[in-house]
């Protein structure tokens, strides 16, 4: 018993620093929307001004490039969340995307009016993965849910009360 009691306090004995990180240290902007940190440690910020990836010492800066379709699809980054299985998930005013670590590149989903299983609004507002991997996206006009066998989105729930639109988020504790 006094052998825990120890263990557990010298572990109380942790002392945190933090550090103000800025545009001097590499960040795109000084208004930071949306923080994650994913499973490689990273820790990933989101300006309205282009995503940043920081490994601790250095920042790489993620911004859309209309010559390059791999690109994130918009620099005004809404969401970020560290999904299960290692997936990165980012919602912007202009979709979602899924960083591909392998390639260094963005999969983006967008909206198609001409496709029933696409996103059903550009503007990302929310992003929740849950530990089975299922994937909701709250936008301007509904809840999807994405399916990560047939790589689609479809269209799950749309709630509207006059010319509103209500999002519904829903974290699962599983």
């Amino acid at each position: 018993m006094l052998f825990f009691l120890s263990l557990s306090a010298s572990g109380q004995k942790n002392n945190f620093v933090f550090r103000h990180l800025s545009v001097s240290d590499g960040l795109s902007q000084s208004s930071v929307i949306t923080i994650a940190q994913d499973q490689m440690g990273f820790v990933w910020f989101g300006t309205r001004d282009g995503l940043n990836r920081y490994d601790g010492h250095n920042f790489s800066v993620y911004k859309h490039d209309n010559a390059d379709s791999n690109s994130i699809s918009s620099n005004d980054i809404i969401e970020i969340v560290a999904g299960a299985g290692g997936d990165l998930w980012i919602g912007t005013f202009r979709g979602l995307n899924r960083y591909d670590y392998s390639r260094n590149k963005f999969i983006s989903f967008l909206n198609d009016a001409k496709d029933s299983t696409s996103l059903s609004d550009n503007a990302v507002w929310s992003v929740c993965s849950t530990k089975s991997g299922t994937v909701w996206v709250g936008t301007a006009s509904g809840l999807n849910r994405y399916d990560q066998k047939r790589i689609v989105l479809s269209g799950f729930i749309m709630i509207r009360q006059t010319k509103t639109v209500f999002l519904i988020i829903i974290y699962w504790i599983f």
